[in-house]
């Protein structure tokens, strides 16, 4: 993994040339609660802070703004798929938990402020999606849904994928019930659960076990291992601030269109 003041990376997805980012909190002009780079319009923050977040978030990866897709995140299945001549302002107020995109020179992303993100990627990152999953999205099997979708968009099967999981709550810092921990155990998902005096949940390992599900090859799978919740200075963490604070944005784009077909 390698980071900067605005962005965490994947070593996979690097050596590929694959454009993407994992954004932090800092870099930022938003003030608190939502210092300092807030990505979300939906949390009470200036939206010209906002905007300017956008701005700056985009040029550090090198991509328009303009043209990255996001949707209203429910916590359920569904991934969108983006089609030719869609339009950001179009498609935000869907709700789902993931995109795919294969049209040259645009991004997808999901965000979050302790659910794990997904991002995966073809080896020549000309199909990209985004996937967010919290526990509820795991168990109603959000991430077997957009390995499914990216294949459907670019033919390939599920090993010839890439994968990136990245920051979320770590199970230091996620306490759960017995509820949760039996609806996990009834996905087969009991190994994600840990007993450390109380039961804690580590999502990182049900992102792995699903995709590993899927059919992705345990070398074409990375993962940012930092926790949300522990790293204040870091990251945004719904659970550590009771809600009030902004959001991560975690980006993948394709490539500039250069005669593809």
């Amino acid at each position: 993994m390698t980071d900067d003041a605005v962005c965490l990376f994947s070593p996979l997805f690097e050596q590929q040339g694959i454009v993407h980012g994992f954004s932090t909190r800092r870099g930022g002009v938003s003030r608190p609660p939502y210092d300092s780079l807030n990505l979300s319009p939906n949390v009470g923050d200036d939206p010209a802070s906002v905007a300017g977040n956008l701005s700056r978030f985009g040029r550090r990866l090198g991509v328009d703004p303009g043209r990255i897709f996001t949707v209203s995140q429910i916590h359920g299945s569904r991934i969108i798929t983006v089609g030719s001549g869609a339009r950001p302002e179009n498609i935000r107020n869907e709700k789902a938990d993931g995109l795919v995109v294969a049209l040259p020179g645009s991004g997808v992303g999901v965000r979050t402020a302790d659910c794990v993100p997904i991002l995966l990627a073809t080896e020549d990152g000309r199909c990209v999606a985004a996937v967010h999953a919290g526990w509820r999205g795991l168990v109603r099997g959000v991430i077997a849904s957009g390995v499914k979708a990216l294949c459907r968009e670019s033919g390939l099967s599920p090993a010839k994928l890439l994968a990136a999981i990245g920051p979320c709550i770590g199970p230091c810092c996620y306490e759960v019930g017995p509820d949760l921990a039996q609806a996990f155990s009834e996905q087969g998902l009991e190994a994600c659960i840990e007993r450390r005096g109380s039961l804690r949940a580590d999502l990182r390992k049900g992102a792995r076990l699903m995709l590993d599900r899927e059919g992705l090859r345990p070398s074409h799978i990375d993962l940012i291992d930092r926790c949300t919740a522990s790293c204040s200075d870091l990251f945004f963490s719904y659970r550590r601030d009771r809600g009030k604070g902004g959001r991560q944005l975690n980006v993948i784009a394709t490539g500039p269109d250069q005669g593809r077909g």
